[in-house]
């Protein structure tokens, strides 16, 4: 439901007055995006959106390892009660008999949507990401939930969608961006939005509130984002008791390990997981204790933890 009163929505205004530059935190080198996304958000929860409707729509165009998902998760963990988001791969659902799939197959079943949002209760986003490749027939159907906010399973349920947040995401135009390196950000996002309205049904584009094209991660911003995802597994190894701190030159070696134009912060992502987790497991395998300073190896092949000097103890006369 929208908010009911004056004082509820003062207070959900509050909450998210700041939402883009929280998101920011999170989403790095989206900057464009991410303003319009919050203040749609902020107009849906505030009860200003067409109430037959979704509270908002969203595409979500560029390539992989951007950040597209990292958004809609992001959004899904400031937009209460749950925190989650209900997600489907529409390239699994590519043929008539997977819509079946989808939406169950007679009474008493719910399909893959019933189950999914019923892992995710009180979900307030949902994505449908690589949702150009789904059959037309489940495309159909998502035309309907974006312009009336409900979907019916083969069980006879209706779900009303009409409180939620949906994404469509898709790599639609990468391959043409990929091919423009030295062109401008604006070049590319006009490519991609021509060569995806060249291939989707320009319905989609009717009903959608909003179509943002991300950009590629260029060298400098993955550096941050790099900074950004050794911090947030330092706060896994934390909250599994394992105290580490890198030294200042972890990052450039990480970056050269994962750095991808092409793909994104994804083999970024990776590089991290292995190099920080493999002398963590070394260490326990070893018999010693996982903590203390991780630095580059003196072969620049990996991270090591720094030995701890011994100091010799004194006794006195």
């Amino acid at each position: 439901m929208h908010p009911a009163n004056g004082s509820q929505r003062r207070a959900d205004a509050e909450r998210l007055a700041n939402l883009a530059a929280e998101l920011s935190g999170e989403v790095i080198g989206q900057e464009h995006v991410l303003a319009p996304v919050a203040e749609w958000v902020a107009h849906g929860e505030l009860g200003l959106t067409n109430r037959r409707k979704p509270r908002g729509s969203f595409m979500f165009l560029g390539p992989t390892g951007v950040g597209k998902t990292q958004l809609v998760k992001a959004l899904a963990r400031r937009i209460p009660p749950s925190g989650d988001y209900a997600r489907f791969d529409l390239s699994e659902f590519q043929t008539a008999e997977s819509v079946d799939v989808f939406l169950g197959r007679g009474a008493g079943d719910e399909g893959r949507f019933g189950a999914e949002m019923a892992r995710v209760p009180g979900c307030r986003v949902v994505l449908f990401d690589e949702f150009d490749k789904a059959y037309p027939r489940l495309l159909d159907l998502l035309l309907q939930v974006l312009d009336e906010g409900r979907l019916t399973v083969a069980s006879g349920r209706v779900f009303d969608l009409r409180h939620l947040f949906i994404a469509l995401t898709s790599n639609l135009g990468a391959g043409a961006a990929a091919r423009m390196r030295h062109n401008s950000d604006t070049a590319v996002e006009r490519t991609v939005l021509q060569y995806a309205r060249q291939n989707l049904r320009p319905e989609l584009f009717a009903r959608v509130d909003l179509v943002c094209v991300f950009r590629r991660l260029n060298l400098r911003v993955q550096e941050a984002v790099c900074a950004y995802h050794v911090g947030r597994k330092l706060e896994q190894l934390q909250a599994e008791g394992i105290e580490v701190t890198i030294d200042p030159g972890v990052i450039q070696f990480l970056l050269g390990e994962g750095f991808s134009e092409l793909d994104g912060a994804r083999p970024l992502e990776r590089a991290i997981q292995h190099h920080i987790n493999r002398p963590v497991v070394s260490r326990w395998q070893s018999g010693g204790d996982a903590a203390g300073l991780l630095r580059v190896n003196a072969a620049h092949t990996g991270l090591e933890f720094a030995e701890i000097p011994q100091v010799a103890s004194s006794t006195s006369k």
